[in-house]
């Protein structure tokens, strides 16, 4: 029987977990102001309790990344992202889905920042290694797919961009079916 005061540890673990999930639930909702702050919450606890390098407090500095850059405030967003994507490369190595996840949201936000060489370099980065680890019918390869070829397109290449959204559009037809939401997005 657990001693009672590991319990409040375990209480607030749950918490944060919560909290993580419902900010999720908000970024996909487009609620990102609420998320931000379901977030920021969740990585607070987790810091305290867990500490910075491990896993899911590494999971809300994207996570809370990902929601300020959606609000585009990427000058916020940007050091969160790089501290995760360090530790998820000290902590997974450099062929890892959440290796791959921080260097696309990282491409994302740089990109969007004006760095378009380094936005593009580091989404293919993600692509590659979605490709390799997760495979071309996995949703976030189908993802890394059409935001690299958005990039490639804003930056002239409009064929290497029109090959790629075909291959999205193509595999998420195949996989999700024509009517899926994850297909309407290529």
């Amino acid at each position: 029987m657990p001693d009672s005061l590991s319990l409040p540890s375990d209480e607030n673990v749950e918490l944060a977990q919560s909290l993580y999930d419902q900010a999720g639930q908000h970024y996909e909702q487009g609620d990102y102001a609420a998320a931000r702050s379901l977030f920021e919450r969740a990585l607070a606890i987790y810091e305290r309790l867990s500490g910075a390098n491990h896993p899911a407090t590494v999971r809300c500095l994207n996570g809370l990344g990902m929601a300020l850059a959606a609000q585009g405030d990427y000058a916020a967003a940007q050091p969160l992202v790089e501290r995760a994507l360090v530790i998820r490369q000290q902590t997974f190595g450099t062929e890892h889905p959440d290796t791959a996840e921080s260097l696309h949201t990282l491409g994302d936000i740089k990109f969007e920042r004006g760095e378009f060489d380094a936005g593009r370099s580091l989404m293919e980065q993600a692509y590659e290694i979605r490709q390799r680890v997760l495979g071309d019918e996995h949703l976030n390869t189908i993802e890394s797919t059409r935001i690299l070829a958005g990039m490639l397109a804003y930056r002239g290449d409009r064929a290497k961009a029109e090959q790629l959204l075909t291959q999205a559009l193509s595999t998420a037809e195949r996989v999700f079916g024509e009517q899926d939401r994850n297909t309407a997005r290529c």
